[in-house]
C-alpha cells in the first residue's frame, strides 16, 4: 500500500508549509487583504483566525513580527480558541490561501501552472494539514490550494464568458 502512496506522490508537487521561499507556503511575504484587514502572511490571518472570539489575542497574532511567531502563539495550548475552529478551519485556511492568490499574481500564476498536478504539504509531524512522516496524513493544505486552482479557473471561465 506505501508503494502507491510513493508511485503517488512521485509526480505530485511537494512544498512545506514553512518554506519561506515556496509561493504556497503559508509564511511566504505575500500580503493580502481580507476583510478589511491586511495580512502580512496566510498563516499569520489564519492563527490569528482562530481567536476571533478573544480579540486581544487575536491582535497580538495579527501583529507578531513573523509568521513563525504567529504560528507559535496561535498554538499555544493555554488561550481559548474559538468554539468552533475544528469545523472551519479549512475554510479559514482556504479563505487565506485564495486571497493570497487572487491577489499576489506571481502566486497566482504560479498555481493555475500547476495544471492537474498534485499538491502535497509534505510535514512529517502534521498528520491534518501535510501527510506526515507514514504519508497517510489529510494532506488540508494540499488539498485547500488544489480547491483554490479549481475556483480560479471557474471564476475566470465566468470572467470569459462575461458573467460576475
Amino acid at each position: 500500500m506505501i508503494f502507491n502512496i510513493a508511485n503517488d506522490l512521485e509526480e505530485a508537487l511537494r512544498f512545506s508549509r514553512f518554506d519561506e521561499q515556496h509561493l504556497l507556503s503559508t509564511v511566504s511575504p505575500h500580503s493580502f487583504v481580507l476583510d478589511d484587514e491586511t495580512w502580512a502572511t496566510a498563516e499569520q490571518c489564519y492563527q490569528a483566525q482562530k481567536y476571533s472570539n478573544n480579540p486581544t489575542y487575536r491582535e497580538r497574532i495579527a501583529k507578531a513580527a513573523t509568521a513563525q511567531e504567529a504560528y507559535k502563539l496561535g498554538n499555544r495550548w493555554w488561550p481559548l480558541k474559538r468554539g468552533d475552529f475544528k469545523h472551519v478551519r479549512r475554510v479559514l485556511m482556504t479563505r487565506a490561501c485564495y486571497c493570497k492568490a487572487q491577489q499576489n499574481p506571481e502566486v497566482g500564476e504560479y498555481l493555475l501552472a500547476t495544471g492537474e498536478q498534485k499538491i502535497v504539504e509534505t510535514s512529517l509531524y502534521d498528520h491534518y494539514w501535510g501527510i506526515g512522516r507514514d504519508l497517510r496524513g489529510r494532506n488540508m493544505l494540499g488539498e485547500v490550494w488544489m480547491d483554490v486552482r479549481r475556483r480560479m479557473r471557474e471564476r475566470a471561465a465566468e470572467v470569459a464568458n462575461g458573467q460576475k
